[in-house]
Formats: C-alpha cells, sequence, structure tokens
C-alpha cells in the first residue's frame, strides 16, 4: 500500500523511485520465499536468498518496462517514468535490464538453487529466453517510446521478433498464455547453441 502511495508522489526523485523498485522487487521475492519454503528461511545459505532477492528487482525492472504506456497513462511513477519524464535514456535502462538478467543466469549457473529433478543448463536456458522474451515484448508493446535505431538493434539481437510479438499479441489470450505458447515454439537446444544472450552495451 505504501509503495502504491509513494507512485503517486510526483515530487520523489529518480534515485527514490529507484530505492523502491529495489524494495518492491525484494519484497515480493522475500514473501515468495517464505512461502515455497515454509518459513525454514533461515536454513538456507545467504548466497540462496541473496539471489532471490536480486531476482524479484529483476521481475520488477521488467514489469515497469511491460507496463510503461499505461504508468504514464496514469501518472503512475516507476523508475522509469521517472527516467523518461526527466529526458533520461530508457533505452539504456532497456540494455541494463537485460545485462542484469545475463548477469543473474550466471549467477544461477555457480549457485547451487535448482530441485536436482531440474537439467540445470537447460533450465537456464529457458529461463534466460523467457525473461528475455518478456523484455522484448514490453519493448514491442511500447514502441512510441523508443527511437527506431534502438528497436531495429534490439529486434536483431533477440531470439524473437516483433511480428511474432504483434500477432500474439493480436490474439484474445491472457499475457502468460500467450508468453508460454511463444516459447513453446523455439527449440531450447537452438537456443543453447548460442547461449541465448542479446549482447549489449
Amino acid at each position: 500500500y505504501k509503495s502504491m502511495k509513494y507512485q503517486e508522489d510526483i515530487e520523489k526523485d529518480i534515485n527514490f523511485f529507484l530505492n523502491l523498485t529495489i524494495l518492491k522487487g525484494s519484497s515480493t521475492s522475500w514473501c515468495i520465499l517464505n512461502l515455497l519454503l515454509m518459513n525454514n528461511i533461515k536454513n538456507y545459505d545467504e548466497n540462496y536468498i541473496a539471489f532471490f532477492n536480486k531476482f524479484g528487482v529483476l521481475i520488477q525492472l521488467i514489469d515497469d518496462i511491460c507496463d510503461l504506456k499505461s504508468d504514464l497513462e496514469n501518472n503512475c511513477n516507476t523508475y522509469l517514468t521517472k527516467i523518461y519524464r526527466s529526458g533520461g535514456d530508457i533505452e539504456k535502462n532497456i540494455n541494463k535490464t537485460i545485462n542484469f538478467l545475463d548477469y543473474l543466469m550466471d549467477e544461477l549457473n555457480n549457485i547451487n538453487i535448482l530441485p536436482d529433478k531440474f537439467d540445470k543448463e537447460e533450465s537456464i536456458v529457458a529461463l534466460r529466453f523467457f525473461f528475455h522474451f518478456v523484455i522484448i515484448y514490453g519493448v514491442c508493446k511500447n514502441k512510441m517510446y523508443y527511437s527506431e535505431e534502438f528497436l531495429i538493434n534490439i529486434q536483431n539481437e533477440s531470439p524473437v521478433n516483433f511480428e511474432h510479438i504483434n500477432e500474439g499479441r493480436s490474439k484474445k489470450l491472457p499475457l502468460m498464455d500467450k508468453i508460454y505458447t511463444y516459447c513453446y515454439d523455439y527449440d531450447l537446444n537452438e537456443l543453447n547453441k548460442s547461449n541465448n544472450k542479446i549482447h549489449t552495451n
């Protein structure tokens, strides 16, 4: 509730909303982690908890990318809308979010978090692709706020294309259903060959 009230405060600066994004993301992941671990979170390694805190921040950043247009229209202040309204470089923020995702997937490869029943390498490839896709989906959904050069570059470096996304967006399906449908169309073995990274500056 407090975060929603803060998001209505136009006087707060960009750093305030960056910190709010971190707080919201880590709080969400903390709640989910407690549920998953049945309140036994103290029994787990600090690296495990730290990873999920950062992962929650990533999800919040991606959520703001997807909601950019609606947040601007509804005067809902986020880190991304504050950058946009102040004339900052939101394209650079997209690149940073993608790089943050890649950093977390590399970190996931180096710590023992995934249950034994999951193939670690395949799971990381799938997760990397899924969240890359959602970022690209958010950019495509709000492409009126990005330069043509940026849109061309990010599409060229992406494992999916805007035409495919636009085709799916026209279907009357919930967002997650659309995304799962897209992901199902891609061969994880092919994605794994290229490590499925979008290289950005």
